[in-house]
């Protein structure tokens, strides 16, 4: 996953499947807590409804120095 989000080539982290559910989406529903933290430092994602699904869901991401535009 890291290297798929390094330069030179970063994959489009916003990309979604045949389903319409982004990486965001799918590492929450996983609950993969290191994954959504690192899709949350890329400068351009989406989160979406992302969030409301991990509040929904009981997922805790605590991390000081991942911030999220609105």
């Amino acid at each position: 996953m890291i290297r798929c989000l390094s330069p030179p080539d970063p994959v489009n982290v916003n990309c979604t499947n045949i389903l319409g559910r982004s990486a965001i989406q799918i590492a929450v529903d996983n609950e993969n807590v290191e994954i959504v933290e690192l899709l949350l430092r890329q400068p351009d994602v989406h989160i979406g409804d992302a969030l409301l699904q991990a509040i929904r869901e009981g997922l805790q991401v605590v991390d000081s120095s991942v911030t999220v535009n609105m």
